[in-house]
C-alpha cells in the first residue's frame, strides 16, 4: 500500500537540524533535504562522487544503492540510478557548504575510507539511519514523515522558491514534469 506523501517545511527541518547532535548525522540528513535525492543515490555516493569547485558542492549522481537482492552473500547492490535521467549533476546550495567542508576533513583526520561518502568501508544501515532520524524528529516535535519525504520536502522547498518546474524535475532526476507534478 503506497503511504501518503508528507513533507516538512524549512522551519519544521531546521528544528529538526537544531536537534542533531552528531556530524556525522547532521550532514547525512542535510544532504538528503538540500539535494532532493534518493537515499539509495546517498547511500551509493563514494568520495569520487562529491566535488567542491568555487566553493560550491556538487553531488555526482550515477548509482543506486539497493538492498533488495536475492544474493544471500551480498546485503546491497550498487545499480545504476533508477532511469536514465537520474544520472545528474546536483549543485548544493550555501546551507551545506561548511558543513561537508566540516565533514570532509573529519573524513581525511580520521582516515574514513572513500569507497562510501557516507559509511566508509561500507553503507550505512537501515535501520541505523532510520532510527537516528525517527529519534531527532522526536526531539524536535516534529510530525512522523518517511526518510523519502525529505525528498518531498526538498521539492515543495523549491516550489515556494519559485523555482520553474522544469528545473526541479531534473533537478530530482525525473524523467518528465509530469512525475514531478504528480509526487
Amino acid at each position: 500500500m503506497k503511504q501518503e506523501m508528507q513533507i516538512w517545511e524549512l522551519d519544521e527541518f531546521l528544528r529538526f537540524q537544531q536537534k542533531i547532535d552528531n556530524l556525522f548525522w547532521k550532514t547525512f540528513y542535510m544532504s538528503l533535504f538540500y539535494s532532493g535525492c534518493r537515499i539509495g543515490e546517498l547511500l551509493a555516493l563514494s568520495d569520487s562522487d562529491v566535488s567542491c569547485t568555487d566553493g560550491v558542492y556538487y553531488f555526482n549522481i550515477n548509482k543506486n544503492l539497493t538492498r533488495k537482492t536475492l544474493d544471500t552473500n551480498n546485503k546491497y547492490l550498487i545499480q545504476p540510478p533508477k532511469t536514465a535521467t537520474s544520472n545528474r549533476i546536483i549543485p548544493l546550495p550555501n546551507e551545506m557548504t561548511k558543513q561537508l567542508t566540516e565533514y570532509t576533513e573529519y573524513k581525511k583526520a580520521n582516515g574514513i575510507g572513500s569507497a562510501f561518502f557516507f559509511g566508509g568501508d561500507g553503507p550505512v544501515a537501515e535501520m541505523t539511519y532510520s532510527r537516528y532520524f525517527n529519534k531527532y524528529a522526536e526531539a524536535a516535535g516534529l510530525k512522523h514523515i518517511r526518510i523519502h519525504d525529505l525528498r518531498h520536502s526538498h521539492a515543495s522547498l523549491l516550489i515556494h522558491l519559485n523555482v520553474p518546474i522544469t528545473v526541479i524535475s531534473k533537478r530530482l532526476g525525473h524523467s518528465n514534469i509530469e512525475m514531478t507534478l504528480k509526487k
